[in-house]
């Protein structure tokens, strides 16, 4: 439910990406066209890899095959310019969480930083956000109220720690330029 809201509230029409399908055994490519690759990213499966390598694999199989060999095609997408923010679902605990992601951009690199994570378990949500000094902070609404408790600081906390949070799953993990 969450992630559901979640993409209809950071839903976009507009198109913020490129999706290019290339055979996977000879030369064959079609040309670039729009997608809309949205500002939320679902994990398609359990492979473990980092947050930073998902993004830059969105790639999949297509039921079409290579008009010159008859093998399968295969869809790459990419963002045309870093978003200014990012929301991945976590739905595995096999991921790496990358604390910032590059964008190689003509200009320099473009850096989104993790700034949020919102964590489930015993049908409760609980949330930790990344203050600009690199302060984690942990707020449990039913515990906490309106205040926020220090959980830690982001550059001395692993990925694996980052994952759960006082017992809970790392449901989402939220990423803003800075």
């Amino acid at each position: 439910m969450l992630l559901l809201l979640a993409t209809r509230i950071f839903h976009t029409n507009t198109a913020s990406a490129s999706a290019s399908v290339e055979c996977t055994q000879c030369d064959y490519e079609e040309d670039l066209v729009d997608h809309n690759l949205g500002l939320v990213l679902h994990q398609m499966s359990n492979r473990s890899e980092s947050t930073g390598l998902w993004l830059k694999n969105l790639e999949h199989h297509t039921s079409k095959k290579c008009p010159d060999c008859s093998q399968p095609l295969r869809k790459s997408i990419s963002y045309d310019l870093p978003p200014p923010l990012l929301i991945f679902e976590i739905n595995s605990n096999n991921i790496t969480l990358s604390k910032t992601i590059g964008f190689e951009e003509e200009d320099g690199m473009k850096v989104l930083q993790l700034k949020g994570m919102i964590y489930h378990g015993g049908f409760h949500f609980t949330s930790c956000i990344v203050s600009s000094d690199g302060a984690v902070w942990f707020n449990d609404g039913i515990t906490t109220g309106r205040q926020y408790e220090k959980h830690g600081d982001l550059e001395t906390m692993s990925s694996r720690k980052l994952m759960r949070c006082r017992c809970k799953n790392l449901v989402l993990a939220i990423y803003t330029l800075v």
